[in-house]
């Protein structure tokens, strides 16, 4: 990760950065508004800096460098903490040498841009109550004073630079509910789709423009499909394909809405697909390797996203899923009502609800010079599904049930890490 200005680099701490990371850490008056001792040692920066590492990697903290570029030294550090899929609180650190020159507004006018395109909406930072030189830092930003019950004075930045665009999401489900909420908090008119008509009353109270609309059902209403697309310039397509019981394909409920989406404003299509275009696999899968799906459902989704892909008036986005948890669903409570545990030695590939939600926004933030995009969403848990789930069912107070043995021959590895590179956006979870 690199941030860069004409004066200023932020990138990631290394060893190296040690001696003058000590210099700083150890000045007590230039850390004596941190929340924590300065450093006694040169091996406390060390640690430092490995926590640092530790940090980022389990996407709980996010600690780097400040470089003068003149000098190449170490000016000190500035912080990021997720509190949310669209807040995150931020601080900075300075060494006093670099005092009195603008270096801190610039730093946290760096962070914040860096945030807002990586999707926050809501930015945070405190300062100690006689921290006067960050107060005016936060307040040279445009960040103002919230109320709090807390000994610390809290700021949050009141103007936020959001492409506002009309923006229709296709199944506001599980998925496509939250993210609707998230694009509205980030300023844009959303118009979401249900089958049910009983949500109607729910998406109006969450925001959300409502239409009722069932590709699978012959009788949906073509006026309603229009209306729901006027004047959108994007389209989300989050319809979850059901193979039982459909009257019609998904590919064909697909094939159905091409003639509205050509009929409209929309320039730009994002389809949620699923990582079982990819059939199982020995070798490590990236969105280079060619899909080989091998259920009926996987071979429908394939389909489907070819006639979007084919389409050369549209910029098609292909998201192609791991397994979707999130919060109040996780798949361990599934697995815990069967009498077996199947294949758990095999790679588990999942992505969190948030992930999905936060990576989205970033691509439609960006405008990327591709016509058509394919990304595959999973995060880099580099585990077995034994130890995947392990893990919730310990933190849930749950019993997984024997194992069986494993079947290699359905070993599947999917690599997310091409939309981590491309939006400069990491899995948080």
């Amino acid at each position: 990760m690199k941030i860069q200005s004409e004066r200023i680099l932020i990138r990631e701490l290394n060893t190296e950065d040690s001696t003058d990371l000590f210099l700083i850490y150890s000045d007590k008056e230039a850390m004596k508004f941190r929340q924590t001792a300065p450093l006694l040692t040169l091996e406390d920066a060390v640690q430092t800096i490995e926590r640092a590492r530790i940090d980022i990697e389990t996407r709980t903290t996010f600690r780097w460098a400040i470089v003068n570029l003149e000098t190449a030294k170490l000016m000190g550090t500035v912080v990021y903490t997720p509190k949310d899929l669209g807040t995150a609180e931020i601080g900075y650190s300075l060494g006093r040498d670099f005092w009195g020159n603008g270096y801190a507004s610039e730093v946290v006018r760096l962070l914040v841009e860096y945030l807002q395109k990586t999707g926050y909406h809501k930015i945070l930072a405190r300062t100690a109550l006689e921290n006067f030189a960050s107060q005016r830092v936060l307040l040279k930003n445009q960040f103002t004073l919230i109320p709090n019950t807390s000994d610390q004075l809290w700021y949050e930045l009141q103007t936020l630079k959001t492409l506002k665009s009309t923006i229709s999401i296709l199944g506001c489900g599980w998925l496509g509910m939250p993210l609707a909420q998230h694009l509205i908090s980030l300023g844009h008119l959303v118009k979401g789709s249900t089958t049910s008509s009983t949500k109607l009353s729910v998406f109006k109270d969450s925001g959300i423009t409502p239409f009722l609309i069932n590709l699978d059902d012959p009788s949906t209403d073509q006026a309603e499909l229009h209306a729901f697309l006027d004047n959108s310039e994007i389209l989300i397509i989050a319809i979850p394909p059901r193979f039982k019981h459909a009257n019609l394909a998904y590919h064909l409920q697909i094939e159905q809405l091409l003639p509205f989406i050509q009929q409209s404003a929309v320039k730009r299509v994002f389809l949620t697909s699923s990582t079982s275009v990819y059939g199982c696999q020995a070798a490590l899968i990236t969105e280079t390797t060619p899909t080989a799906a091998e259920s009926e459902s996987g071979q429908q989704i394939v389909l489907a996203e070819k006639l979007l892909l084919d389409q050369s008036s549209l910029k098609t986005t292909i998201l192609r899923l791991g397994g979707l948890f999130g919060p109040n669903r996780h798949p361990v409570t599934f697995l815990t009502q069967k009498s077996e545990f199947e294949n758990p030695d095999l790679s588990v590939n999942m992505v969190h609800l948030n992930d999905v939600i936060a990576l989205t926004t970033q691509l439609l933030i960006q405008e990327k010079d591709e016509q058509n995009a394919i990304y595959n969403l999973v995060a880099p848990y580099n585990q077995t599904r034994k130890q995947f789930y392990e893990r919730a069912a310990m933190e849930r107070g749950l019993q997984l049930p024997p194992d069986t043995v494993t079947d290699w021959s359905l070993q599947k590895k999917v690599c997310g890490d091409w939309v981590v590179r491309q939006t400069n956006t990491p899995y948080l979870f």
